[in-house]
């Protein structure tokens, strides 16, 4: 059985298309958490899932099923078009992050950033960057992250208008 979590960022989000249809046997979809704005990603770490919304840099907590109303971490990211804070992927205590960095919420990027932190009681402490790339107004900058088994960090970071090339 697979279960697809629900997120609704906006309360008339059902509104707009209907319920969500399963095509496929063996598919359930539940509604989870409300209250969220523009979740875009998420991972687990503690039996606790971090979520990061991509508008306004900010992660959240969910746990024992329930949205904790302060966030985690509040970033500064730009967030015109595709910017904004863009993915997380989780390895033992570490958290990574990949976001378009800004001087101020909404300001212009100062490029696609991956930081690492360090996962403590709740909290994320220590940034270290990792790795600075550029970050496109127009362009594609993904974002989406993840990690092999021998826990080497993996992004996507779009296409740097280089369309067609590797």
């Amino acid at each position: 059985l697979v279960v697809v979590l629900f997120f609704l960022s906006i309360p008339s989000a059902l509104s707009y298309g209907g319920d969500p249809e399963i095509i496929t046997e063996g598919y359930k979809i539940e509604k989870f958490i409300t209250g969220l704005n523009v979740p875009i990603a998420l991972d687990f770490i503690d039996n606790n899932i971090l979520v990061v919304q991509k508008n306004d840099g900010i992660i959240r907590l969910i746990q024992n099923d329930v949205l904790h109303e302060q966030p985690v971490l509040d970033l500064e990211v730009s967030n015109y078009g595709e910017q904004g804070l863009l993915g997380i992927t989780i390895v033992e205590n570490k958290i990574y992050l990949f976001f378009t960095e800004a001087f101020h919420d909404g300001g212009v990027s100062i490029g696609n950033k991956i930081y690492e932190y360090t996962w403590d009681n709740g909290k994320l402490s220590e940034p270290k960057l990792i790795k600075s790339l550029p970050g496109w107004i127009q362009g594609y900058n993904a974002g989406v992250m993840t990690h092999d088994l021998e826990n080497n960090i993996l992004a996507v970071s779009g296409s740097q208008y280089k369309f067609g090339a590797l």
